[in-house]
């Protein structure tokens, strides 16, 4: 799944160099920019966000950087409860899209570093890979994410009118809900590959799923799923 070549650039300089290229386009634009092999690798161009690819690629970096510096690194995946209803109430998978590409600019807002990463994992889900970010950090930022969500009133702007329904106005708050699980690597951890806190993350989302979505879990080395209680986050992780 994962793929462990190296770049001939770091993370963050990868990331800066393709949003600069992004940055200021319209979804229009993007998706015209994707038939660019580089860009069309890096960015998605319904949502803006990174790709699947981009992920597979250097979420494995970023791991091996973080056991290498004795470092901390957190990710989190975020499916989106019950989507397919979104389309469903309006024949379009056109809406999805909009919805996405707003739950995506959510993402990006809430994460200011250029070595920080949101990835369009599949088709209303999100890996976020945050490099030397406690857990309890993440799990801080996950809570946030999901109550920005289930809050957040999917309006429709001036602006959105290409391939929306013209019946379409907005989705109130509550209809869109997101199940995320965590995972985590410090030092204590060792040489842990990128696959297995994967697979952690994934069955913790799943067991968000399980537990009646719209929250978060915490997948504990050694203890297994757990729901997050409170924890002390630390405020000197920023990089």
């Amino acid at each position: 799944m994962f793929m462990t070549g190296q770049s001939g650039h770091s993370n963050g300089e990868l990331r800066h160099d393709f949003l600069e290229q992004a940055r200021g386009m319209t979804r229009e634009q993007l998706a015209e920019a994707y038939a660019d092999a580089s860009l069309g690798a890096v960015v998605d161009p319904v949502t803006g966000a990174l790709t699947r690819y981009y992920f597979e690629t250097q979420f494995p970096i970023e791991v091996g950087r973080a056991h290498r510096d004795k470092g901390e690194l957190s990710l989190l995946l975020a499916d989106c409860d019950n989507f397919k209803r979104v389309n469903d109430m309006y024949q379009s998978h056109d809406v999805g899209g909009w919805v996405l590409a707003r739950i995506a600019d959510i993402f990006q807002g809430e994460t200011h570093r250029s070595t920080d990463m949101v990835c369009k994992y599949g088709g209303d889900e999100f890996a976020i890979v945050l490099p030397a970010t406690p857990v309890a950090n993440a799990v801080e930022m996950a809570e946030s994410f999901r109550k920005m969500v289930q809050y957040h009133t999917f309006e429709r702007r001036p602006v959105d009118v290409d391939g929306l329904p013209l019946d379409f106005k907005e989705l109130p708050s509550g209809i869109i809900t997101l199940s995320i699980g965590v995972s985590g690597y410090d030092a204590s951890r060792g040489d842990v590959k990128a696959s297995k806190l994967f697979a952690e993350a994934d069955e913790a989302m799943y067991q968000a799923k399980e537990a009646g979505r719209n929250c978060v879990r915490l997948y504990v080395p050694d203890r297994g799923i757990r729901e997050p209680q409170r924890m002390v986050c630390r405020t000197d992780y920023s990089i």
